[in-house]
């Protein structure tokens, strides 16, 4: 193990510790501020992650989304694309934890639910999952999966397949009775 890797460890071990947000599982109808998170390494992949925060955004809730992308710098693609909020390798210290204001205030938001919307196991999302305010953090079973309230399994790492299951779980759980 690098002494990078130390160090994310022991700061995820940390973050957890110090992060005692209160925990609490709502049903698609009242959650009402919701913050998707993913690793944009491809236009499919903000493709899919545009569908789910549209389709959120309609049954009523606030979404907030913000994507990781490795790369140093932004290029004239990604500044054009103002649709979602991003960061940068430049945005992260030296051994990958974010430390720009725009992911300091993502983490403060007060979600009712944080989508770890991807199957990245990049380590500035965990980090952000980790620490983040939300009630309640939802993932794909995948590495991070020690991090997240509410996992999600699904066979094949299809992003489509996964929003779905996360919409039907979420749906189904905690129902009021009529």
């Amino acid at each position: 193990m690098s002494l990078k890797q130390i160090y994310q460890q022991r700061s995820l071990k940390k973050g957890r510790k110090r992060n005692k947000r209160k925990r609490e599982l709502k049903n698609l109808e009242d959650i009402k501020n919701v913050g998707i998170l993913f690793e944009r390494d491809s236009d499919h992949t903000a493709s899919n992650m545009q569908k789910l925060a549209q389709f959120l955004h309609d049954q009523g809730a606030k979404v907030h989304v913000l994507a990781f992308v490795n790369i140093k710098k932004p290029t004239s693609e990604f500044v054009q694309k103002k649709s979602l909020d991003l960061f940068y390798r430049k945005d992260l210290n030296w051994y990958g934890k974010p430390v720009s204001d725009e992911v300091k205030s993502f983490i403060n938001q007060p979600f009712d639910l944080l989508v770890k919307a991807d199957f990245s196991n990049a380590f500035p999302l965990s980090w952000i999952c980790t620490v983040s305010k939300t009630t309640l953090v939802a993932g794909p079973n995948d590495e991070l999966k020690s991090v997240y309230d509410f996992i999600i399994e699904t066979h094949q790492k299809d992003q489509n397949q996964y929003h779905q299951q996360l919409i039907h779980y979420l749906s189904v759980i905690n129902q009021k009775s009529p």
